[in-house]
């Protein structure tokens, strides 16, 4: 079976939290990001490696590794039910940290700047998706679930942003895998064009 390049995954993960930090102490956001920013990144991976119904404990570990929190048998099925994984309404709701990008985009908007916080943020969960697509060996499940969940961020980033994002996401019913390909050794090809 194929894995994470975990090192990486990792610097993805860690590079989104910084993004993440930065954005809210910029904003003046009172609170702390880093591990809710990581907790959050585990369960979408979770989300997607449930696909099938059933995740492997190799693999969870393997999220908590490069998210930097600790998964494991005992407190797996915590991470399961806290972060909804199971509810069909899962994958009607952005992220927390994405949905605080997108109101960041807001404010950059109104202040002439764009700086593409949601953008940003959704290439990395398109990237994030797409590797753990290829970890599954193209499952189909794991893809569809991916793709819903992909296209829900970027329509709410559209509705929320009333076009003023950025135009190179879908329109209409594009599929969001075909702006993100991995390539065989765990970093995304560049694009063409």
């Amino acid at each position: 079976m194929l894995m994470y390049d975990k090192s990486i995954m990792k610097e993805y993960v860690d590079k989104l939290v910084e993004a993440v930090v930065l954005s809210a102490e910029k904003a003046n956001l009172e609170g702390v990001y880093d591990r809710p920013t990581r907790v959050e990144i585990a369960i979408f991976f979770l989300y997607l490696a449930m696909s099938d119904g059933k995740i492997s404990i190799e693999e969870a570990r393997e999220i908590g590794d490069f998210c930097s929190i600790e998964i494991n048998e005992r407190n797996l099925n915590e991470y399961i039910e806290g972060g909804g994984i199971e509810k069909l309404e899962f994958v009607d709701k952005p992220p927390i940290i994405f949905q605080m990008m997108v109101e960041m985009d807001k404010v950059l908007y109104e202040m002439n700047l764009n700086i593409e916080c949601a953008k940003s943020t959704l290439d990395v969960y398109k990237y994030f998706g797409a590797e753990s697509v290829r970890v599954s060996g193209d499952r189909p499940t794991r893809k569809l679930r991916y793709v819903q969940y992909v296209g829900m961020m970027e329509k709410f980033m559209h509705e929320e942003l009333d076009g003023k994002a950025p135009s190179n996401s879908i329109d209409g019913i594009k599929k969001v895998t075909d702006d993100v390909k991995p390539s065989q050794k765990g970093v995304p090809a560049p694009k063409k064009g």
